[in-house]
């Protein structure tokens, strides 16, 4: 049976889209800051949470590419599953960053005696969530999950 090139097209669209995931997954191929860049002494306690939210901000950005590669790869309508369709995955992630901002104002109050402890617990729980929502993220991108 002969194709048309309507019948081609998902498949040269999934191509691209694999391909627009690489490259911008490539764009940051692992994190470039780690829990220890913010480990280092510091003139006083303020500085080193400036250090950390500085560092959060950084890996915001790694997830931000991460996220959009992941979104590319995703169809916009899957007519077998909703679940595994973009919108799905828009979904998760507007729950997913609520979940982190509630979840991590709870850690940085159980942990934190002083307001500054308080923001230091709180950013680390940020940037322990962010780097594991970036690794999921780049497994999507990466086409790691079936169908």
């Amino acid at each position: 049976m002969r194709q048309t090139p309507r019948d081609v097209l998902p498949i040269n669209h999934i191509r691209r889209a694999s391909c627009i995931a690489m490259f911008l997954t490539s764009l940051v191929p692992g994190f470039s800051f780690g829990a220890d860049e913010c480990d280092k002494s510091f003139p006083d306690h303020m500085s080193e949470v400036q250090c950390i939210n500085q560092l959060n901000k950084k890996l915001d950005d790694e997830l931000n590419i991460a996220y959009k590669a992941a979104l590319v790869v995703r169809p916009e309508k899957d007519q077998w599953d909703i679940r595994k369709n973009s919108e799905q995955l828009r979904k998760s992630q507007r729950a997913w960053l609520k979940f982190k901002e509630e979840n991590c104002a709870l850690i940085g109050g159980l942990e934190g005696g002083s307001n500054l402890s308080v923001s230091e617990f709180d950013s680390r729980c940020l940037q322990e969530e962010t780097i594991a929502r970036t690794k999921f993220l780049r497994r999507i991108a990466n086409g790691e999950f079936g169908g």
